[in-house]
């Protein structure tokens, strides 16, 4: 402002100009920040996808591990068969948590509930005479499963199927997809059991 008048005021071209440019400079400092910041949230919600996939799968593991060679309810008495399962679902008896310190013999239902957002659930069911009826409520594992694939091994090979076997099998394979903020996440573990 070196050739204004005295009474004027105001600002130079050039003063304005070197104003715009500061500011498009930080507003592009910004953005990119911004972006940066937009990734990083992504990142991290895959990766919390992959936890929570990989934590029910290691859940299933350790109920599966706690398997006991004890005939199932309601099993036919020729049979004797500690465990029911199918690629999708399995049923048998195990020692579990029951409280923050306890456990107790339950017999486990794991089963996948198809829907508009198909959800993996898990039941545990008092070990009582078949003529007592209790209905134990649904513990919700994960909504909007994908897929939920179980194996079993036997002196054969794997199988998808553990159907009237007097025997508890040797491992059980477990894979799990969930769907999680538009993609698909995956978690796999491989559990033995009735080695003790």
């Amino acid at each position: 402002m070196a050739g204004a008048d005295a009474g004027e005021a105001g600002f130079t071209l050039v003063e304005v100009l070197v104003t715009l440019a500061l500011l498009s400079v930080m507003a592009a400092l910004m953005l990119l920040v911004a972006g940066q910041f937009r990734g990083l949230a992504a990142r991290q919600a895959d990766l919390a996808a992959r936890q929570e996939a990989a934590a029910i799968v290691r859940h299933l593991g350790d109920e599966i591990a706690a398997a006991r060679a004890l005939p199932l309810m309601g099993a036919d008495a020729a049979q004797k068969s500690p465990m029911a399962g199918g690629a999708a679902g399995l049923r048998f008896s195990a020692v579990v948590r029951t409280g923050s310190a306890n456990s107790g013999l339950r017999e486990v239902l794991i089963a996948l509930r198809p829907g508009d957002r198909p959800r993996l659930v898990e039941i545990r069911r008092l070990r009582r005479m078949p003529m007592i009826a209790a209905t134990e409520p649904e513990i919700v594992l994960a909504d909007d499963v994908e897929a939920l694939s179980l194996r079993y091994l036997s002196v054969d090979g794997w199988s998808g199927d553990w159907q009237g076997r007097p025997e508890l099998p040797r491992a059980v394979d477990i894979r799990l997809s969930l769907r999680r903020n538009g993609r698909i996440v995956s978690a796999a573990h491989v559990v033995t059991t009735g080695l003790r």
